[in-house]
Protein backbone atom coordinates (compact mmCIF):
# COMPACT_ATOMS: atom_id res chain seq x y z
CA UNK A 1 0.00 0.00 0.00
CA UNK A 2 1.40 3.45 -0.89
CA UNK A 3 1.81 6.10 1.31
CA UNK A 4 -0.76 8.20 -0.32
CA UNK A 5 -3.17 5.39 -0.34
CA UNK A 6 -2.73 5.46 3.43
CA UNK A 7 -2.94 8.98 4.03
CA UNK A 8 -6.52 8.65 1.90
CA UNK A 9 -7.54 5.90 4.10
CA UNK A 10 -6.99 7.70 7.46
CA UNK A 11 -8.89 10.77 5.84
CA UNK A 12 -11.84 8.40 4.86
CA UNK A 13 -11.83 6.93 8.50
CA UNK A 14 -11.28 10.65 9.98
CA UNK A 15 -14.58 11.61 8.07
CA UNK A 16 -16.32 8.28 8.97
CA UNK A 17 -15.51 8.76 12.79
CA UNK A 18 -16.82 12.08 12.61
CA UNK A 19 -20.62 11.69 10.78
CA UNK A 20 -21.07 8.72 13.69
CA UNK A 21 -20.05 10.28 16.46
CA UNK A 22 -23.09 10.76 19.18
CA UNK A 23 -25.48 13.25 19.85
CA UNK A 24 -26.16 11.93 22.34
CA UNK A 25 -25.57 8.25 23.51
CA UNK A 26 -27.75 6.39 25.26
CA UNK A 27 -25.45 7.54 28.50
CA UNK A 28 -26.29 11.25 28.04
CA UNK A 29 -23.13 12.12 26.33
CA UNK A 30 -22.27 13.71 23.63
CA UNK A 31 -18.93 13.80 20.74
CA UNK A 32 -19.12 9.87 21.89
CA UNK A 33 -18.09 6.84 19.58
CA UNK A 34 -20.20 3.41 20.00
CA UNK A 35 -18.39 0.13 18.63
CA UNK A 36 -19.44 -0.89 15.59
CA UNK A 37 -20.29 -4.91 13.82
CA UNK A 38 -19.06 -4.59 10.96
CA UNK A 39 -19.68 -7.15 7.69
CA UNK A 40 -16.99 -9.33 6.14
CA UNK A 41 -18.00 -6.61 3.03
CA UNK A 42 -17.32 -3.76 4.76
CA UNK A 43 -21.04 -2.83 3.39
CA UNK A 44 -23.19 -3.33 6.69
CA UNK A 45 -22.37 -1.06 9.61
CA UNK A 46 -24.58 -2.01 13.06
CA UNK A 47 -23.89 0.12 16.27
CA UNK A 48 -23.20 -2.10 19.51
CA UNK A 49 -24.60 0.84 21.29
CA UNK A 50 -21.49 0.80 23.98
CA UNK A 51 -17.91 1.06 23.68
CA UNK A 52 -15.06 0.53 25.95
CA UNK A 53 -14.02 3.89 27.29
CA UNK A 54 -15.33 6.99 26.41
CA UNK A 55 -12.16 8.73 27.41
CA UNK A 56 -9.19 6.58 25.29
CA UNK A 57 -11.51 6.75 22.42
CA UNK A 58 -12.26 10.49 22.46
CA UNK A 59 -8.59 11.23 22.90
CA UNK A 60 -7.01 8.54 20.31
CA UNK A 61 -9.20 10.01 17.57
CA UNK A 62 -8.00 13.61 18.96
CA UNK A 63 -4.65 12.63 18.35
CA UNK A 64 -4.83 11.04 14.97
CA UNK A 65 -6.65 14.04 13.19
CA UNK A 66 -3.53 16.12 15.19
CA UNK A 67 -1.04 13.50 13.76
CA UNK A 68 -2.84 13.52 10.25
CA UNK A 69 -2.85 17.59 9.98
CA UNK A 70 1.07 17.64 10.70
CA UNK A 71 1.61 15.78 7.70
CA UNK A 72 -0.84 16.94 5.28
CA UNK A 73 -1.36 20.49 6.55
CA UNK A 74 -4.84 19.59 5.12
CA UNK A 75 -6.70 22.06 7.19
CA UNK A 76 -9.88 21.84 5.51
CA UNK A 77 -10.30 18.86 7.39
CA UNK A 78 -9.64 20.21 10.74
CA UNK A 79 -12.01 22.87 10.04
CA UNK A 80 -14.81 20.30 9.35
CA UNK A 81 -14.43 18.33 12.28
CA UNK A 82 -13.28 21.08 14.63
CA UNK A 83 -17.56 21.77 15.54
CA UNK A 84 -17.64 18.09 16.59
CA UNK A 85 -14.28 17.97 17.63
CA UNK A 86 -14.59 20.69 20.49
CA UNK A 87 -17.25 18.13 22.02
CA UNK A 88 -15.15 15.12 21.92
CA UNK A 89 -12.05 16.82 23.79
CA UNK A 90 -15.07 18.19 26.25
CA UNK A 91 -15.40 14.20 27.27
CA UNK A 92 -12.06 14.19 29.21
CA UNK A 93 -12.21 16.97 31.61
CA UNK A 94 -16.16 16.20 32.40
CA UNK A 95 -15.02 12.67 33.14
CA UNK A 96 -12.31 14.00 35.39
CA UNK A 97 -12.32 12.84 38.87
CA UNK A 98 -12.54 15.71 40.96
CA UNK A 99 -11.32 14.19 44.57
CA UNK A 100 -7.92 12.86 42.68
CA UNK A 101 -7.94 14.77 38.84
CA UNK A 102 -7.85 11.31 36.91
CA UNK A 103 -9.57 10.65 33.92
CA UNK A 104 -12.67 8.33 34.61
CA UNK A 105 -13.24 5.53 31.83
CA UNK A 106 -16.75 5.19 31.75
CA UNK A 107 -19.80 7.89 32.74
CA UNK A 108 -21.04 6.65 36.46
CA UNK A 109 -18.41 4.18 36.53
CA UNK A 110 -15.28 4.61 39.72
CA UNK A 111 -12.38 3.01 37.27
CA UNK A 112 -9.52 5.24 36.36
CA UNK A 113 -6.76 3.47 34.11
CA UNK A 114 -3.07 4.10 33.47
CA UNK A 115 -3.33 3.44 29.67
CA UNK A 116 -6.64 5.65 29.29
CA UNK A 117 -5.01 8.58 31.57
CA UNK A 118 -1.94 8.71 29.36
CA UNK A 119 -3.86 8.74 26.40
CA UNK A 120 -5.71 11.54 27.48
CA UNK A 121 -2.99 13.61 28.47
CA UNK A 122 -1.81 12.41 24.55
CA UNK A 123 -5.60 13.92 23.52
CA UNK A 124 -5.07 16.87 24.86
CA UNK A 125 -1.17 17.69 23.80
CA UNK A 126 -3.16 17.43 20.50
CA UNK A 127 -5.61 19.35 21.34
CA UNK A 128 -3.47 22.17 22.14
CA UNK A 129 -2.15 21.88 19.08
CA UNK A 130 -5.25 21.85 16.46
CA UNK A 131 -6.77 24.58 18.88
CA UNK A 132 -3.55 26.85 18.03
CA UNK A 133 -4.15 26.24 14.22
CA UNK A 134 -7.62 27.03 14.37
CA UNK A 135 -6.32 30.81 15.49
CA UNK A 136 -7.21 33.42 18.09
CA UNK A 137 -10.53 32.86 18.89
CA UNK A 138 -9.31 29.46 20.81
CA UNK A 139 -6.95 31.59 23.12
CA UNK A 140 -9.73 30.92 26.01
CA UNK A 141 -10.24 27.15 25.11
CA UNK A 142 -5.81 26.87 24.84
CA UNK A 143 -5.82 28.12 28.23
CA UNK A 144 -7.90 25.98 30.30
CA UNK A 145 -6.85 22.86 28.08
CA UNK A 146 -3.56 23.86 29.36
CA UNK A 147 -4.09 23.71 32.75
CA UNK A 148 -6.30 20.32 32.43
CA UNK A 149 -3.12 18.88 30.69
CA UNK A 150 -0.92 19.67 33.76
CA UNK A 151 -3.38 18.39 36.09
CA UNK A 152 -3.84 15.07 34.32
CA UNK A 153 -0.17 14.28 34.53
CA UNK A 154 0.18 15.63 37.99
CA UNK A 155 -2.86 13.68 38.72
CA UNK A 156 -1.42 10.64 37.20
CA UNK A 157 2.05 10.47 39.19
CA UNK A 158 0.16 11.32 42.51
CA UNK A 159 -2.12 8.95 42.54
CA UNK A 160 -0.38 5.84 39.77
CA UNK A 161 3.64 5.93 40.44
CA UNK A 162 4.54 3.94 43.10
CA UNK A 163 7.57 4.47 44.86
CA UNK A 164 8.33 1.17 46.68
CA UNK A 165 7.82 -0.92 43.77
CA UNK A 166 9.09 1.92 40.64
CA UNK A 167 6.87 1.48 38.89
CA UNK A 168 3.13 2.60 37.88
CA UNK A 169 0.03 0.91 39.39
CA UNK A 170 -2.44 -0.15 36.24
CA UNK A 171 -5.78 1.40 37.33
CA UNK A 172 -7.07 2.84 40.31
CA UNK A 173 -10.82 1.16 40.47
CA UNK A 174 -13.48 1.95 42.79
CA UNK A 175 -10.62 3.93 45.23
CA UNK A 176 -8.44 0.88 45.50
CA UNK A 177 -4.93 0.88 43.54
CA UNK A 178 -4.12 -2.41 41.37
CA UNK A 179 -0.52 -2.75 41.92
CA UNK A 180 1.53 -3.73 39.10
CA UNK A 181 3.23 -7.20 38.60
CA UNK A 182 6.18 -7.40 35.89
CA UNK A 183 5.25 -11.00 35.72
CA UNK A 184 1.98 -10.02 34.34
CA UNK A 185 2.11 -8.52 30.32
CA UNK A 186 -1.45 -7.72 30.54
CA UNK A 187 -2.51 -4.76 31.64
CA UNK A 188 0.61 -4.80 34.80
CA UNK A 189 3.66 -4.67 31.88
CA UNK A 190 2.37 -3.16 29.18
CA UNK A 191 1.02 -0.20 31.21
CA UNK A 192 4.49 1.19 31.84
CA UNK A 193 5.13 1.99 28.29
CA UNK A 194 2.42 4.56 28.25
CA UNK A 195 3.95 6.74 31.05
CA UNK A 196 7.28 6.92 28.50
CA UNK A 197 5.51 6.97 25.11
CA UNK A 198 2.93 10.13 25.81
CA UNK A 199 5.82 11.84 28.12
CA UNK A 200 4.43 11.38 31.84
CA UNK A 201 7.85 10.31 32.56
CA UNK A 202 11.30 11.47 30.38
CA UNK A 203 12.82 8.37 28.99
CA UNK A 204 15.91 9.62 29.68
CA UNK A 205 15.79 9.94 33.27
CA UNK A 206 15.78 7.76 35.65
CA UNK A 207 11.96 6.54 35.86
CA UNK A 208 11.84 6.51 32.57
CA UNK A 209 14.97 4.54 31.46
CA UNK A 210 13.69 2.04 34.44
CA UNK A 211 10.59 1.15 33.39
CA UNK A 212 12.31 0.76 29.74
CA UNK A 213 14.85 -1.61 30.49
CA UNK A 214 12.45 -3.74 32.52
CA UNK A 215 10.27 -4.02 29.86
CA UNK A 216 12.70 -4.81 27.44
CA UNK A 217 14.25 -7.18 29.81
CA UNK A 218 11.26 -9.25 30.52
CA UNK A 219 9.10 -8.75 26.65
CA UNK A 220 11.80 -7.27 24.05
CA UNK A 221 12.47 -10.93 22.74
CA UNK A 222 8.75 -11.51 22.65
CA UNK A 223 7.58 -8.59 20.60
CA UNK A 224 7.04 -10.13 16.93
CA UNK A 225 4.30 -12.58 18.97
CA UNK A 226 2.75 -9.05 20.25
CA UNK A 227 -0.77 -8.69 18.49
CA UNK A 228 -0.60 -5.96 16.02
CA UNK A 229 -1.84 -2.89 18.20
CA UNK A 230 0.59 -3.79 20.49
CA UNK A 231 3.78 -4.13 18.49
CA UNK A 232 2.91 -0.66 17.57
CA UNK A 233 2.54 0.71 20.79
CA UNK A 234 6.31 -1.09 21.73
CA UNK A 235 7.83 -0.38 18.51
CA UNK A 236 6.94 3.94 19.17
CA UNK A 237 8.21 3.63 22.56
CA UNK A 238 11.02 1.76 21.55
CA UNK A 239 11.78 4.77 19.01
CA UNK A 240 11.50 6.96 21.67
CA UNK A 241 13.59 5.76 24.43
CA UNK A 242 16.49 5.15 22.16
CA UNK A 243 16.22 8.54 20.71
Amino acid sequence: MSKNKNIGTIKDYITWYFKHLNYPDKFGLTGTMYDYKISGSGCKEKPANTYDSADSYAATYIMLVNEYYIKTKDIKIVRHVFKKLKDVAYIIPYLQDPKNGLIRALRGKDEEYLMDNCEDYGGITAYLNLLKIMGRKYRGAYKRYKRLRKSIKTAIIKNLYDNRRHNFDWAVIRGRKRYSNWDIYYPDALAQLFPILYGIVNSHKITGKLLWNKFESLYGNKSDSFPLEQKVLYILTKSKANK
